[in-house]
């Protein structure tokens, strides 16, 4: 009798109420890559992962021991570039040259992450979803064309380059504490939008983001019942 009593307090204590609120800085910083699912013909396509970083603020909410619930406002860089080879062809089928372009995107959103955590002793785990606003939208591509043993080449940059500006998806993380104020945190998100602009060409991008960086707590505050 004694051991399940025992028992059903060490259970109960896992969900005793809390309510402790955390605010905090982060900065994480990783790659991200926009995927392209376009597949043309005489053409590769190779997708390339790119520097991406976060920088915000974070609001946790601790409810019981191990249920944490979170809300984050941060700038968020994406970065995605692509690789295309085509090869040119000429009417009777031969091949006359080739073609190489590099295009480079990058986008600044502003970010809002929602999400619930799971804390053990020293490590919590979360998962969630995030809705993002692109605010800065910079595109370059880079174009060199070999023929006939003759090369040229190009550039163009794209500011404010056509996209959808909103992106959301799903979120997920670990987190380290080191100690009250300091924690180490890994990331990896995948949006579910389609960030291309609808045309007649029937392909999608969508952006993925794995980052690792450090949260600052600097103020914890106790919510009277």
């Amino acid at each position: 009798m004694i051991k399940i009593f025992t028992f059903t307090l060490l259970f109960a204590a896992q969900f005793t109420l809390l309510g402790q609120e955390y605010y905090g800085l982060k900065f994480n910083a990783g790659i991200s890559s926009i995927s392209n699912t376009f597949n043309p013909i005489n053409s590769r396509i190779t997708v390339q992962s790119a520097p991406s970083a976060q920088l915000g603020f974070l609001y946790n909410y601790q409810a019981t021991r191990r249920s944490t619930f979170g809300a984050e406002f941060l700038l968020t860089q994406i970065g995605g570039k692509e690789t295309t080879e085509s090869d040119l062809v000429g009417s009777s089928g031969d091949t006359l040259g080739v073609s190489t372009s590099n295009f480079y995107q990058h986008i600044t959103y502003l970010s809002i992450p929602m999400y619930y955590q799971y804390n053990l002793s020293k490590v919590s785990f979360n998962i969630g979803i995030q809705g993002s606003l692109a605010i800065l939208k910079i595109a370059k591509s880079e174009s060199q064309v070999i023929m006939n043993g003759n090369s040229s080449s190009s550039s163009n940059t794209i500011r404010d380059f056509d996209i959808d500006p909103y992106d959301f998806g799903i979120r997920t993380g670990i987190i380290l504490k080191v100690n009250e104020k300091i924690s180490i945190e890994g990331q990896y998100y995948h949006g579910l939008n389609d960030i291309r602009r609808a045309d007649l060409l029937s392909f999608t991008r969508q952006i993925s983001q794995t980052t690792i960086g450090l949260r600052y707590i600097f103020l914890t505050k106790e919510i009277e019942e």
